[in-house]
Order: structure tokens, then C-alpha cells, then sequence
């Protein structure tokens, strides 16, 4: 059986019966160099515009990869999975392996969320870069009244709107927080019950509200040395300077503030609110005896210049205001088992009555000694007690029977 062919030497084969003859070689040779210098002249012509159109349209694929990613190359290397937005916060959540959060508009830094691990995890490391990322921030959204840190709410998934709840993190012991990062978010390491040690980088600037919330295991919170904000001492972390006091953590029975504080500062915001208050939380707080600004004496912590009581952290339930006390005001703060029985000091001259330590159906007597009319804002307070007696000097009755006047719960007496 025969077949006609072409062969790269350009000739060609016709079958004639069983007989095979060569016919125009020379001819078809012609043709085919004139086609090929004809092809060779094109290509010489349109190669450049070629090169140049090919080249432009690399270049226009990775701008629109930059556009895409503003991270260059670094997020298509792995597998960043943008998640639905949660809860209605209005960002866009990303996650890549084992972590969540949120990237920066300009992509070059990563918030992280949420920290997946395993229930026998005792040490946590977080890394400084994910995906070639830079981190910036640990901890919640700017919400999270459950109190949970960023190993108990691993928050997102692809498929949910909801935050299921990990406890994974009971059973860390010691948390590495790498150089980079500059903010530790609320609640980040809150109730990790098994919590011992924490190392912070010279980097972090920000400490939010409640990083060590009922952490009582915690004992030890290092934080290096070239860090120009915080340090550590004794439980508690003040301003480099020694000067602001910011942070108590762990389970403590009583602390002691250090001669050199001026003033409570709010980690998060660094104003001045000098609520102590709201970081001792029942522990007992002693003052060194050198401090010009604060003062304590049994149990109550006040602002020497102006008397304003601070804090009250003691079990009486019949508590005597010190005569250095002056003022009861928002700033109060009290910390104590139920009171039955209230004594102003003689030097008393103004009180909030929302501030005041009351508790319906416990406050019976309520004593308001001297003769200083004392200014009371808010006085309906004390009205939310069932039976409460104010005993006054009698030259100062009528006054403070107006004072009361709206309280129906209140008797006013000479005593």
C-alpha cells in the first residue's frame, strides 16, 4: 500500500499504479524558499511589537495581581481565604492556616483575631510574620463582652456567622509575643486559667483594656528591656519612668504602690483616670509612704490634695470615712461585702449618691456627722435601700430633710 508524502528535503512522491516518480522538486523547492524568506521578513518586521505587546501585558497582569493583593506575590503563595464578614463589623476577615483577622488597607500588615491549637497546647509562640505579612496586633475586635481571649474564640469559618467558642487555651502555660507587634487587644489573654508567664517585645505600645482578666495563675510578665512605654514589677506594670501605673495582673492579695506614681493611667487610651479601682479589684492596696499623690488608710485609697476617695477595698460592714477624705465622687470605687451601717468623716463635703456603697435592702444607718452641709448630688440613690435612717446634727435636720425630700425610703433623725 502506498502513500504520497512530503519529506523535509521538499520532494514529493505520486503513486502511478506500483510505480513511484519524482516530479517537480525543483519547482516546489522554489516555492517553498520563497514562503519562507516571505515568512522570515514578517517575523523580522512584527517581532518587536511582538516582544513590546507581550511584555506590556506581563506588566499589566502583575499590576493587577499588585492591585489585587497590595502585597505583591507574598499572598498568592498561600492559601489567604477571604471569610465572610462577621456580625456585621464591616471588614473583611482573612484567614490562613490556623489564624484570623484583618489586614491593613495597605495589606503590608495583619491583625490577628483568633489562634486555632490543640487542647494539650502548653506554649504559644506567635509569629511575627504570617505569610510574609508583618503582624501589628494581637486580640479581639473592638468588642467582646464574653471576656474569651484569642484561643478560646477561634471566630470564624467559612460557612457560619457565628463565633464558635474554643476552649483550647485553658491549659497554656507561658505566651512569646514577637517584636513587631505594637498592640495587645482587649481580653487577649483573659481568663487562661493555667496562664503563668507572658513575654512581651520592646515594640508594644498599647496594653487594652482587660489583657490579663482573670488570669489569677499569672506570675511573671516579662517585658524587654528596650521597651520605652512599660515595665514590670511585683504584679504590676507601670510607665517606663515609674511615674503612671497601668496594669495589675495575676491573683494577688495586696499590692503596694510605689512612692514614685502620680498617677492611674488607662493602658489603652494613656489618659490619666485614676481609677484604681477598676484594676485591683478587691485586693487590698497599700500606698508607699512617700507618695505625695495618693494616700491609704484602712482600706480606703484617696487623692491627697483633694481628698476624693478612690477606692475601698475592705470585709467591715460598718466602714468610718478617714478624715483626709473629702469627696465621693464617679471616681469611687467600692469593693466590699454588704454595708449596714455608713459613717461620713466630719470633713466631707460633697457626695454623689450613685456612688455611694449601697445595696438594696443592706444600708440601715447612714451617719452624716458635723455641721458641714454636706452637698449630695444624686441623694435618690440611698432611696433604692428599704428603711434607710440618716442621722444628722440637729442644728442641720431641716436642711437635710430637703435634701431628701423625694426619698420615701429615708428618715431623717437627729443623732
Amino acid at each position: 500500500m502506498c502513500y504520497a508524502t512530503y519529506s523535509l528535503s521538499q520532494s514529493y512522491y505520486l503513486r502511478r499504479g506500483s510505480e513511484f516518480t519524482v516530479r517537480g522538486t525543483i519547482t516546489m523547492k522554489k516555492r517553498i524558499i520563497r514562503t519562507l524568506a516571505t515568512m522570515v521578513l514578517a517575523v523580522s518586521v512584527i517581532m518587536p511589537g511582538v516582544q513590546g505587546l507581550a511584555q506590556e501585558m506581563q506588566s499589566v497582569e502583575m499590576r493587577s495581581l499588585g492591585e489585587l493583593t497590595d502585597a505583591g506575590d507574598k499572598l498568592k503563595k498561600e492559601e489567604w481565604d477571604k471569610i465572610k464578614t462577621f456580625r456585621g463589623w464591616g471588614r473583611e476577615v482573612w484567614k490562613c492556616g490556623d489564624y484570623t483577622g484583618f489586614l491593613s488597607n495597605d495589606k503590608k500588615a495583619f491583625w490577628i483575631n483568633g489562634i486555632k491549637i490543640s487542647a494539650d497546647t502548653v506554649e504559644v509562640k506567635i509569629p511575627s510574620e504570617i505569610n510574609g505579612i508583618k503582624v501589628t496586633k494581637i486580640g479581639a475586635y473592638d468588642f467582646n463582652a464574653d471576656y474569651c481571649s484569642i484561643f478560646e474564640r477561634f471566630p470564624y469559618e467559612e460557612d457560619k456567622m457565628s463565633a464558635p467558642a474554643y476552649r483550647d487555651g485553658r491549659n497554656i502555660t507561658k505566651i512569646v509575643v514577637p517584636e513587631g507587634v505594637k498592640v495587645i487587644g482587649q481580653n487577649t489573654f483573659a481568663h487562661m486559667k493555667n496562664l503563668k508567664r507572658v513575654s512581651l517585645p520592646q515594640s508594644v505600645t498599647t496594653l487594652e483594656h482587660n489583657v490579663f482578666y482573670k488570669d489569677n495563675q499569672l506570675q511573671k510578665v516579662n517585658i524587654a528591656a528596650g521597651n520605652k512605654t512599660f515595665k514590670a514589677k511585683k504584679n504590676v506594670i507601670y510607665s517606663k519612668n515609674g511615674k503612671s501605673l497601668y496594669l495589675i495582673y495575676g491573683k494577688v492579695k495586696s499590692i503596694t504602690i510605689d512612692a514614685k506614681v502620680r498617677q492611674i493611667v488607662d493602658s489603652e487610651s494613656h489618659k490619666v483616670t485614676n481609677n484604681i479601682g477598676a484594676l485591683a479589684r478587691g485586693i487590698k492596696v497599700f500606698i508607699h509612704k512617700k507618695n505625695k499623690v495618693f494616700g491609704a488608710e484602712n482600706g480606703f485609697v484617696y487623692l491627697k490634695k483633694t481628698g476624693e476617695l478612690l477606692y475601698y477595698a475592705n470585709k467591715s460592714k460598718d466602714p468610718v470615712l478617714p478624715k483626709s477624705i473629702k469627696k465621693i465622687t464617679k471616681k469611687t470605687y467600692w469593693c466590699t461585702s454588704y454595708i449596714n451601717k455608713f459613717t461620713l468623716s466630719k470633713n466631707v463635703k460633697y457626695v454623689n449618691g450613685n456612688y455611694l456603697p449601697v445595696r438594696e435592702g443592706y444600708l440601715r444607718k447612714f451617719y452624716i456627722p458635723g455641721k458641714n452641709k454636706v452637698k449630695f448630688v444624686n441623694c435618690d440613690a440611698i432611696d433604692l435601700q428599704s428603711k434607710v435612717t440618716v442621722y444628722v446634727n440637729r442644728h442641720l435636720k431641716s436642711y437635710y430633710k430637703k435634701v431628701f425630700r423625694k426619698c420615701k425610703n429615708v428618715k431623717v433623725r437627729i443623732g
